[in-house]
């Protein structure tokens, strides 16, 4: 938050770090350019006075104002630059003043300058001075814009025989439309500093929350190349901007693209935020070897691209961290089946020369065994222990079950009280009777404490009068299924603890789910 009135900065570190900054990025360089700038007018004039040998014009109120006043004025500058280079910004004040008393003089002193002479120097000093006002915090540049120009127009209207009305009004009213100009400017400028300075934050954020591996870098505008932030325990060494400029473009995409060229692509074409800025998965090609990386773009004033190593070589790695996946669920379902898929697996992966065959058959087997583990827990007993859970629960064991699928999930509910051993099996004959990988799965909470679940994909419609058969069999816990063109509705109960009713069990007959399972082909 800035002062409305100041534009100083509410947060003391804030307003801190945004004079250091503007003092190193602008105000230190400033003051170098006018102290060199002025030494060299003055020796430029003072070599011209020898060639021509007009040693005359050297008089003492000449020598004064051009040459002594300015090399003590520059001395002392030069020493708070090199000792005290937190008062460069009340040096360029002084300065701004300096200019002031040297157009006075020479406005007063017309017989040593011709008028033509007079006049290039003071509208260099207006331009010296104007420059020095942008760089001004907001109270000291309304200062400066506000003083010099009265000097100027009581001095030039001073001793007129008449007084142009009309011209007073014109320079107040242009100082006005400056005054706003310098307003807007200054807001604009801490603005900026204030994103950038967010932007850092979340770097640090990001360090902190990722306790492995990463690499961070960002895109500088003002050079228009990717600037190294950050790298903690990163698969490869990289130290500086020129290591990573270096690596970045020994990534391969395919033969025409590397990873720099990449990130260029994705910044120069971003409109709005997605999902798809964060943690994209990859396959590259570096030093010859395929390798998986994740990346994450953040936009603000400067993108943040986030970079982790998921596999260093997906040859050799590949199938260890897929089995991790696709083998080790949760205990609670999956414990008894682990070995018995492990051992499944082993056949299969000297039978099929393509890995992503035996895995997917993997896959497929493995939720036969989810759901059958899950018909065990479908008991008389256990199903009347009813429990208060979050469906957030659910859906995250369908995304880790289903991970190969794009689920988008809009959740607006908490807790619910039902089975969750029973939802999960009907989340898993729905999802199977889809025909495509790419589904949305929304929660609304409807009249008489009704849960409204609908998957909004396309679907098989075989079987569905099975599916209907099975949800009448609960309807203590769900209520209905409806059908529409390209969704399935799912009404569940948010029941009491206290049920006191006998259910039904699920239908013995499982083999059409499982052959389902084994025949289901999506895209």
């Amino acid at each position: 938050m800035m002062n409305r009135y100041s534009l100083y900065f509410k947060d003391n570190h804030l307003e801190d770090s945004y004079q250091k900054y503007w003092l190193e990025i602008n105000r230190r360089p400033l003051l170098k350019r006018l102290i060199i700038s002025t030494t060299l007018v003055q020796i430029t004039d003072l070599l011209q006075i020898i060639v021509t040998a007009k040693y005359e014009v050297l008089t003492w109120n000449y020598v004064l104002v051009h040459y002594l006043f300015e090399i003590i004025l520059n001395l002392l500058l030069i020493l708070i630059i090199i000792y005290q280079p937190k008062y460069i910004r009340k040096g360029l004040l002084l300065y701004n003043h300096f200019f002031a008393t040297a157009f006075v003089a020479i406005e007063y002193l017309e017989a040593m300058y011709s008028i033509n002479y007079s006049k290039i120097i003071q509208l260099g000093i207006i331009g010296s001075q104007f420059i020095i006002i942008l760089s001004s915090d907001f109270i000291e540049a309304a200062y400066q814009a506000s003083i010099f120009p009265s000097i100027y127009l009581f001095m030039w209207s001073y001793g007129q025989e008449q007084i142009y009305y009309s011209g007073i009004v014109a320079v107040i009213l242009s100082g006005l439309v400056l005054l706003q100009c310098l307003y807007d400017h200054q807001v604009a400028l801490r603005s900026q500093f204030q994103l950038g300075f967010i932007d850092n934050q979340w770097e640090n954020i990001f360090t902190q929350l990722i306790g492995e591996q990463y690499l961070i870098f960002y895109f500088d505008n003002a050079t228009f190349s990717f600037q190294l932030s950050n790298s903690k325990n990163y698969i490869y060494k990289i130290d500086t901007t020129q290591q990573l400029k270096v690596y970045l473009r020994s990534i391969k995409l395919n033969k025409k693209q590397n990873f720099e060229q990449f990130c260029f692509e994705q910044i120069k074409n971003h409109k709005n935020f997605s999902r798809d800025d964060l943690k994209q998965n990859l396959t590259i090609l570096f030093q010859g070897k395929t390798q998986i990386i994740q990346y994450s773009i953040f936009y603000s004033v400067r993108p943040i691209i986030l970079l982790q190593v998921i596999s260093k070589d997906k040859n050799s790695n590949e199938t260890e961290i897929q089995i991790d996946k696709k083998i080790n669920l949760d205990s609670n379902y999956q414990f008894k089946y682990k070995r018995f898929i492990y051992l499944l697996y082993q056949p299969l992966k000297k039978k099929c020369n393509d890995i992503s065959v035996s895995l997917n058959l993997l896959s497929k087997i493995r939720k036969i065994c989810l759901y059958a583990n899950l018909q065990e827990y479908i008991t008389p007993h256990s199903i009347l222990s009813v429990q208060i859970f979050q469906l957030e629960y659910l859906f995250q064991k369908i995304n880790f079950i289903y991970a190969d699928y794009e689920i988008q999930i809009d959740n607006k509910i908490n807790l619910i009280t039902n089975n969750k051993e029973l939802l999960l099996m009907f989340f898993i004959e729905i999802i199977e009777k889809t025909i495509s990988k790419h589904l949305k799965i929304t929660t609304l909470i409807q009249e008489n404490f009704l849960i409204f679940i609908k998957f909004t994909c396309y679907y098989s419609k075989k079987s569905l009068d099975q599916l209907m058969h099975r949800v009448s069999h609960y309807s203590n816990f769900i209520n209905s299924i409806e059908f529409e063109d390209q969704f399935i509705g799912l009404y569940i109960r948010n029941i009491s603890l206290d049920i006191g009713n006998k259910f039904s069990l699920l239908p013995s007959n499982q083999n059409q789910l499982y052959q389902n399972i084994l025949n289901t082909e999506r895209s």
